[in-house]
C-alpha cells in the first residue's frame, strides 16, 4: 500500500504539471492504477485526507475519485456503478466514506466541497440500494450539534444539497422530515455562507417535499423561512430564496393562497429596488405562476366539456395582480443593457409580459398601452424600445382590442423605428413586425406598406435583418388570396432582397442566413402560377452557390460544420423548388442529380478522411 501511495504521489504531481507531456503520461498512469480499484480507490482518499500533500493534488485526488463512479453516458454510469459494487470490498468502502465525511471539516474550502461531491457520488450508488443509512442522520447531527463550526455546517448542507440534485426523489421521500430539518436549520443560521448552502439545498429537495407541503404548520414553517431570507443583506441568499419561490409555484400552486400577498409585495419591490439577479428571478415568480395558470385554465375547460369538476383549481392570482403587476414589468422594460446579448431583467419582463399576455388575454392592453402611448416616441432611446417591447410582446394573447393599437403603431414602427439610430430600436422593432405578421396578419392594413419597410430592414445589421426576414417568413401563410395577390409585385424584390441578405458579411451572425433561406422557402411555396417561370430561374442560383461551396476545401471542423450547413440551407431551397414547379422540374433534373451526388461523395470522401 505504501509503495502505490508512493506512485500515486508522483502520478498526482505529474497530472498538474504544466507540460502537457508530462499530463497526458500522468492520465495514462492513473488509467492504469485502475485495474487495481479498490486500492486506488483507497490511495486516492488517503492522499485527499492528509493536509500536508498539496492542496491542488489533493483536489485531483478527490476529482478522480469521484469520477470513478459516476458519468453522464447512462451506460457507462451503469458499468462505473457494478464496478464499485462489485470490486470494491467492505472496508476500502467504510474507509472511503469515512474520509469523506472526516474531510468536511477540512479548513480548505475546495477541499471540502470536493469532499461533499465525493459523498453524494457514494449516496447516489449507495442510497437506492438501501446502504449507508446512518448517512443522513448524521449530516442531520451535524447541524443540530452545538459544538458544529460554521465551516461543518456549510459543507454539511453544501453535502445535502448535492446528494438532493443527484439522487432521484422517490429514493429520498421517506428521508424528506430528516433533510428538511438540516436544511430549515441552516436556514435560520445567522452565518451568510450556511444560509447560502442551506437554501440552494432546500431548493433540491422541494422536489420530495409533498408530504411536508401538505401539513398546514410545515408548509407555513418553510415558506416563513423562505421568504424572510428575501430580504437577506446577501445577494446570493436572496436570489437563491427567489428560486426557491420560483420552484415552490410550479410544484405547489395550491398551497400559494395564505402568501400570496406577501409574496406579491416582495417580488414587486424586488423588481423594482433591487440588483438584477435578484430582480430577474422575482420576475420568473410570476412567469412560472403564469405557466401554471395557463395549465389549469385549460383543465378548467377541458373538464367543463367533459361534464366534470377539474382535480385542480386555478386561483388567478396573475389576473388580480395585472393592475400593479404589468407597470412594474413594463418599468422594468427600460433597465437595458446596451450591446450585449447577456440575460437581464428587462428581457426577463418581456418574456413575463409575454406570458401574462397568454394567461388574461385582452385584459393586459388597457394596462400595458399607456405606457406604449408614454414612450413610443420618447427622446430617450430606452424608453421608445422598452414601448416598442412591451407591444411586441404582449400580442400573442389578446385578439380583440389590440387590432386597433396595432394599426395605430404600425405606422410609427415601419417609417421611424426601422430607421432608427438606435439599433436596439430598430432590432425590437423588426420582431414586433414579425409578430404582428405571426399573430395578426388580418390586422395589417397595407401589406405593400409593411413589406416596403421591412424590405429596408433586410439591408440593416445582422440582428435587424434577421427579424425582417422572420417578418416576411409569416406574413405569406396568413394572408388571404386577395391579399396574396397585393404582393406579387413585391415578389422579385423580396426573393431578391432574401438572397442577398443569406450573403451578406455577417450572414453567420443572429441567425440571419437559416432566417433569409427559410423565408425564402415560404415564398417559394405560396408562389402563384404566374410568377413559376421566375421560380425556376431561382434552381440555376442555387446550384451556383453549392458548387461554390467547393471552391475552398474545409481545415477545422468549424469548416466542415459551416459548409454543411449552408449546404443544407441551399438543398432545402431545391427541395421546396421542385416540389412548386412540379413537372417542369424535368428539365433540371441533370444538374440537380450531379450536385446531390457531388455532396453525398464529397461528404463521404471527408467522413472516411477523419476516420484513418
Amino acid at each position: 500500500m505504501e509503495q502505490l501511495q508512493q506512485i500515486l504521489g508522483t502520478v498526482l504531481v505529474n497530472a498538474t504539471n504544466s507540460d502537457p507531456k508530462i499530463r497526458e503520461e500522468a492520465e495514462r498512469q492513473i488509467k492504469k492504477l485502475e485495474e487495481h480499484f479498490s486500492p486506488l480507490l483507497f490511495g486516492l482518499a488517503s492522499w485527499m485526507l492528509n493536509t500536508g500533500n498539496p492542496v491542488e493534488t489533493r483536489l485531483l485526488s478527490g476529482l478522480i475519485l469521484k469520477n470513478t463512479m459516476t458519468a453522464k453516458d447512462a451506460l457507462t454510469r451503469k458499468n462505473l456503478t457494478e464496478r464499485y459494487l462489485n470490486q470494491v470490498d467492505d472496508n476500502t468502502k467504510n474507509f472511503v466514506k469515512n474520509a469523506s465525511l472526516q474531510l468536511l471539516t477540512d479548513p480548505i474550502r475546495e477541499v471540502r466541497t470536493t469532499s461533499a461531491q465525493v459523498i453524494a457520488k457514494i449516496s447516489l450508488i449507495e442510497l437506492p440500494r438501501d446502504r449507508w443509512p446512518e448517512l443522513i442522520p448524521l449530516l442531520l447531527n451535524n447541524m443540530t450539534n452545538p459544538e458544529t463550526s460554521d465551516d461543518l455546517k456549510q459543507s454539511t448542507l453544501e453535502t445535502l444539497g448535492f446528494i438532493c440534485e443527484e439522487i432521484a426523489p422517490p429514493v429520498l421521500a421517506s428521508k424528506a422530515d430528516i433533510i428538511l430539518t438540516a436544511v430549515v436549520q441552516g436556514m435560520r443560521d445567522t452565518n451568510d455562507s450556511v444560509k447560502l448552502a442551506a437554501s440552494k439545498a432546500l431548493l433540491g429537495a422541494l422536489e420530495f417535499s409533498k408530504k411536508n407541503f401538505e401539513k398546514d404548520n410545515e408548509r407555513d414553517y418553510i415558506m416563513q423561512i423562505s421568504l424572510s431570507n428575501t430580504t437577506s443583506t446577501d445577494e446570493k441568499v436572496r436570489i437563491v430564496t427567489y428560486e426557491i419561490l420560483v420552484r415552490i409555484a410550479t410544484l405547489y400552486y395550491q398551497y400559494l393562497v395564505p402568501y400570496i400577498q406577501q409574496i406579491f409585495r416582495l417580488t414587486l419591490d424586488a423588481i423594482q429596488k433591487d440588483v438584477d439577479l435578484v430582480s430577474q428571478q422575482a420576475v420568473e415568480f410570476w412567469s412560472s405562476l403564469c405557466d401554471e395558470e395557463i395549465v389549469l385554465k385549460e383543465e378548467e375547460e377541458d373538464a367543463k366539456a367533459d361534464g366534470v369538476q377539474p382535480t385542480r383549481k386555478c386561483h388567478y392570482f396573475v389576473k388580480g395582480a395585472l393592475q400593479y403587476l404589468v407597470p412594474v414589468l413594463t418599468e422594468a422594460l427600460t433597465k437595458q443593457k446596451e450591446d450585449t446579448d447577456e440575460w437581464n431583467v428587462s428581457m426577463a419582463a418581456g418574456t413575463c409580459l409575454t406570458l401574462i399576455s397568454n394567461t388574461v388575454q385582452d385584459e393586459i392592453v388597457q394596462y400595458v398601452a399607456p405606457f406604449i402611448d408614454r414612450h413610443l416616441q420618447n427622446q430617450d432611446w430606452k424608453y421608445r424600445e422598452a414601448a416598442t417591447l412591451a407591444f411586441g410582446s404582449i400580442l400573442e394573447g389578446p385578439q380583440v382590442v389590440i387590432k386597433n393599437l396595432i394599426v395605430q403603431i404600425l405606422p410609427i414602427l415601419l417609417h421611424k423605428h426601422l430607421k432608427d439610430e438606435k439599433i436596439a430600436v430598430r432590432d425590437t422593432a423588426a420582431w414586433t413586425l414579425a409578430r404582428i405578421a405571426l399573430y395578426h396578419t388580418d390586422a395589417i392594413p397595407n401589406v405593400q406598406e409593411y413589406l416596403t419597410g421591412v424590405m429596408q430592414g433586410l439591408k440593416d445589421e445582422a440582428r435587424v435583418a434577421s427579424n425582417c426576414c422572420f417578418a416576411i417568413h409569416n406574413l405569406p401563410w396568413a394572408l388571404t388570396q386577395s391579399k396574396l395577390d397585393s404582393i406579387i409585385p413585391f415578389y422579385q424584390p423580396l426573393v431578391e432582397g432574401l438572397l442577398e441578405a443569406s450573403e451578406k458579411g455577417d450572414a453567420d451572425e443572429s441567425n440571419l442566413r437559416p432566417s433569409a433561406y427559410e423565408a425564402l422557402n415560404v415564398l417559394i411555396a405560396v408562389s402563384p402560377e404566374t410568377l413559376i417561370p421566375y421560380v425556376e430561374q431561382i434552381i440555376g442560383l442555387v446550384i451556383h452557390r453549392l458548387n461554390k461551396t467547393f471552391e475552398q476545401q474545409p481545415i477545422s471542423n468549424d469548416d466542415l460544420e459551416e459548409q454543411g450547413e449552408l449546404q443544407g440551407l441551399l438543398c432545402s431551397v431545391l427541395h421546396v423548388t421542385t416540389q412548386r414547379i412540379e413537372k417542369n422540374i424535368r428539365k433540371y433534373t441533370d444538374q440537380i442529380m450531379n450536385i446531390i451526388l457531388r455532396i453525398f461523395v464529397s461528404n463521404l470522401l471527408l467522413l472516411l478522411r477523419r476516420k484513418r
